[in-house]
């Protein structure tokens, strides 16, 4: 694994990330209940070859903007509510950078931290499942996979409600998710050389 020290959604950020499949994005390459490549998985090999050639628009939702306002305030929650320091979570590559994370937080030499700050409705259905909820699976495993840390600590927050944390630890589901990984990333690599080839 590869880590690099830098700012989130710096321009440095998006370069680091372009054309390669993030663990944020890993719903799209694999099916979160069940593991396996998803049907999905072809348009995202098209997103990401075509972001390497157009920028693409940076349109967000009010959603969105509000759960990156928030991203902060939840990481200050997480470290005061479990005594805990945290450390900028850059971006973490597989060796040979065919894939990433960018984790929320880095905790120690073992963990990481992922939060969510979603719309009040979402997160009082989420509370109510009291687990990982299973859209989010394939980004947690992923990011255990390819940083080969121990636990991720998976957090859902949202002012003025009770707010919940899982602890997520490598299991038979990471293995699926990285078996998956591997064959979007052989199927986007020949995708990349069919375009690429005359360039």
């Amino acid at each position: 694994m590869i880590e690099i020290d830098v700012e989130p959604r710096s321009a440095e950020w998006f370069a680091l990330r372009e054309g390669i499949p993030t663990a944020s994005e890993f719903y799209k390459i694999i099916t979160p209940r069940t593991g396996q490549l998803s049907a999905q998985a072809d348009l995202y090999i098209g997103e990401l070859i075509a972001e390497m050639i157009v920028k693409p628009d940076d349109v967000d939702s009010h959603w969105m903007e509000r759960g990156r306002r928030l991203e902060q305030e939840a990481i200050d929650w997480y470290s005061f509510h479990t005594d805990t320091d945290v450390q900028p979570g850059g971006i973490i590559f597989l060796n040979d950078k065919s894939a990433a994370v960018s984790p929320d937080s880095k905790i120690g030499t073992d963990g990481l931290l992922e939060v969510k700050c979603l719309k009040p409705s979402h997160h009082v259905n989420y509370l109510l499942l009291g687990n990982l909820p299973s859209e989010f699976r394939p980004q947690t495993h992923g990011a255990l996979y390819i940083s080969q840390r121990k636990w991720l600590d998976f957090v859902l927050y949202c002012p003025g409600f009770k707010q919940l944390l899982v602890r997520v630890v490598p299991n038979d589901y990471t293995e699926r998710v990285a078996t998956a990984l591997w064959q979007f990333i052989n199927r986007l690599n020949a995708a990349k050389s069919r375009i690429f080839e005359d360039k």
